[in-house]
C-alpha cells in the first residue's frame, strides 16, 4: 500500500469516527478534552517518520496539569512530552488496563509504536487500523476517563524523588484535590 491510500484509509476509519466522536484533528493528530480529561492520538512526523509506516502513541492527562514548561496549556498540548500518561498504540493498548501506569522512563524515550503498512495487503490495513481505533475508543479512553485524581496521585507519589516532572505532577495533584 502506497502512503497517500493509507493516509486515505487512516481518514476515513480512524480520524472520521474519531472526529464524530468529539475529538479535533490537528495535522495527523486527533484531541480529546472531555469532562477535565485530555486524551490524544498523536503521530510523529520528521525524524519519526519513515517511508511506508507511521510513528504514533496515545497519550493522557488531566486538563489542570503544568506542561514540561511549567505552564497549564490552554488546550491539550500537541507534544507526548506534556502527558504524564503515554503508550505505544502498536503494544500497550492491548495489555490489560493495569498496566496502563505512570512511568517516568516513557519521557526518555517516547513510546511511538511503528505501523508499517508498505507491501501490506489494503484489506490488512483496514483490518489493523479498525482494531487500532476500536481498543482505543472502547477500552482506552474509558480507561483515562475513570481515572481519579486520588488514583493518579496514588501512581505519581513513588516517583516524586527521582523525577522533577512527576514532582511537579504531583503538586498539581494535590492541590487540585485541595481546591475540590
Amino acid at each position: 500500500m502506497d502512503k497517500a491510500s493509507f493516509d486515505d484509509l487512516y481518514h476515513d476509519l480512524v480520524r472520521v469516527p474519531l472526529v464524530q466522536r468529539g475529538f479535533i484533528a490537528k495535522g495527523a493528530s486527533l484531541y480529546l478534552e472531555e469532562d477535565g480529561c485530555q486524551i490524544a492520538w498523536l503521530r510523529g512526523g520528521g525524524r519519526l517518520s519513515s517511508a511506508g509506516s507511521i510513528a504514533h502513541l496515545a497519550a493522557f492527562r488531566h486538563s489542570f496539569l503544568r506542561g514540561m514548561n511549567e505552564v497549564v496549556p490552554a488546550a491539550a498540548p500537541r507534544h507526548a512530552e506534556h502527558y504524564p500518561w503515554l503508550w505505544d498504540i502498536e503494544e500497550d493498548l492491548e495489555a490489560p488496563s493495569d498496566h496502563w501506569r505512570f512511568d517516568p522512563e516513557r519521557h526518555s524515550c517516547l513510546p511511538y509504536g511503528y505501523y508499517r503498512f508498505v507491501d501490506v495487503p489494503p484489506t490488512i490495513v483496514k483490518q489493523d487500523l479498525l482494531h487500532r481505533r476500536e481498543v482505543f475508543a472502547t477500552r482506552y479512553i474509558p480507561w483515562c476517563l475513570s481515572v481519579s485524581r486520588r488514583a493518579a496521585i496514588q501512581q505519581l507519589r513513588p516517583h516524586r524523588k527521582k523525577w522533577w516532572i512527576a514532582r511537579l505532577w504531583l503538586d498539581d495533584y494535590q492541590s487540585a484535590t485541595r481546591a475540590c
